[in-house]
């Protein structure tokens, strides 16, 4: 199975997202990106102590990815219960970035 997934990045991006190819089958996995995911280099450490089979390491893989939005997911979350109107995505985040108390880190 070939996957590309997109995953938000704690490392220095410019735009906070990086690219992951994954190629799956039951017996080995693959990632590959151009650039550095510190995200999955986490569960790269945890399968060397964890005997994971290949549908759990794919899971692994695929639930680290999904987290990593986790901390832009939180600032929109808490941002759409206040005065900004979600009415475009874009004007949205321009919104948010305009106020002093945003983490800019969160939103890029």
């Amino acid at each position: 199975m070939y996957v590309v997934a997109y995953a938000a990045t704690s490392a220095p991006d410019p735009d906070g997202v990086v690219e992951v190819h994954i190629v799956y089958s039951p017996t080995f996995l693959l990632t590959a990106s151009a650039e550095p995911l510190p995200e999955l280099v986490r569960v790269h450490e945890q399968s060397a102590t964890r005997n994971y089979r290949g549908n759990e390491l794919l899971h692994a893989v695929l639930d680290e990815i999904v987290d990593s939005y986790g901390p832009m997911f939180d600032v929109f979350r808490a941002e759409l219960r206040t005065d900004v109107p979600l009415t475009s995505l874009f004007a949205f985040v321009s919104a948010l970035k305009q106020r002093p108390t945003m983490p800019i880190a969160a939103i890029n």
